[in-house]
């Protein structure tokens, strides 16, 4: 597989031109027709998206935003090409629209049986008998649900990259991250909060529990994103 760099392909360079003014190209990659270029987004991503497909769909290409720093142009087949405008590209927005339904689903099962786990073993009966009561139980499924979500943002980046790949990048992330711990905290322990929330107070080891099954989600992520890059190639 080609490294990072410039290409000699006339036609790469000539697409690069086109992402003028909505994106500051650094380097770029050329595999079997398709482009990857490296660099920054200089507008808002819907405006990019939409300034560039105007530009690059003439050509024959479909522009993909992986992340404010990576945009691949896909080289549609002759058949598309030559379609009428509505039908261009219909079948890549139909597989993405596939593989986009199949994570969500593959990802909304893990939070589901992980949440429903964390309950059913923090009160009595059931398949994992717990000692808890109805409001123990309510919060340790409450806080391992939120805990899912903390870890999915990161998955979140993207599709096929390891989440582990500049992780502490975006420090804004960090931040919102923070914050939102420290709300979850809150709703734990402030009387007023406990009230309104139906919570009651945790120790370590019921937040042991809680990251454990949540972070599940991140690294059977993980797991999927290695078996895609596998199939891929890359």
């Amino acid at each position: 597989m080609p490294g990072w760099g410039f290409s000699v392909e006339p036609w790469a360079a000539a697409l690069g031109r086109e992402l003028a003014d909505v994106f500051a190209v650094e380097d770029w990659q050329v595999l079997d027709g398709t482009v990857r270029f490296r660099g920054h987004l200089l507008v808002d991503p819907e405006l990019a998206m939409h300034l560039i497909t105007q530009r690059v769909e003439p050509l024959g290409f479909v522009p993909m935003l992986h992340t404010p720093h990576e945009i691949t142009l896909m080289r549609l087949p002759a058949a598309a090409r030559g379609a009428p405008q509505g039908w261009r590209g219909w079948w890549l927005n139909l597989a993405l629209f596939l593989a986009t339904l199949c994570t969500t689903l593959f990802v909304g099962a893990i939070m589901a049986a992980g949440t429903l786990f964390v309950l059913d073993a923090s009160m009595p009966g059931g398949f994992v008998a717990g000692t808890g009561d109805l409001r123990y139980g309510q919060t340790m499924a409450f806080m391992t649900l939120t805990m899912f979500q903390l870890f999915n943002v990161f998955n979140a980046r993207s599709d096929q990259r390891s989440s582990f790949r500049g992780m502490f990048r975006n420090r804004w992330l960090w931040g919102a991250l923070a914050v939102t711990f420290l709300l979850q905290l809150a709703v734990v322990y402030l009387p007023f909060l406990q009230s309104a929330f139906s919570t009651t107070a945790l120790d370590p080891g019921d937040w042991l529990r809680c990251i454990a099954v949540a972070s599940s989600v991140l690294w059977l992520r993980e797991l999927n994103k290695v078996f895609t890059r596998s199939r891929a190639g890359t």
